[in-house]
């Protein structure tokens, strides 16, 4: 949880910096593509996650009930988003 909120913090400030596009976690999906105007990391504001025969899969893992899976975008991955490539201030 102390990850999603640190992500979510300040308008998603740290999740946009990062090149954050997609995380699913808890059988729920957050995408900045759907969900960019429902900035929150509470999973009850979410959508289902529906692939991979979920909500009802026979494993957790499949859900990902048991792990956090974190897309990022090609900059993000690459570590050319401004998380890694901004000075720090102050």
């Amino acid at each position: 949880m102390a990850l999603m909120q640190w992500l979510f913090a300040r308008d998603a400030q740290n999740l946009r910096r990062l090149g954050v596009v997609e995380i699913i976690w808890g059988g729920r999906i957050w995408t900045t593509a759907r969900d960019s105007d429902n900035v929150t990391w509470r999973l009850r504001n979410w959508r289902v996650f529906t692939s991979f025969g979920c909500p009802n899969s026979r494993t957790p893992t499949e859900c990902h009930l048991d792990h956090i899976h974190i897309t990022l975008s090609t900059p993000g991955s690459e570590k050319r988003s401004t998380f890694w490539t901004a000075r720090a201030t102050g």
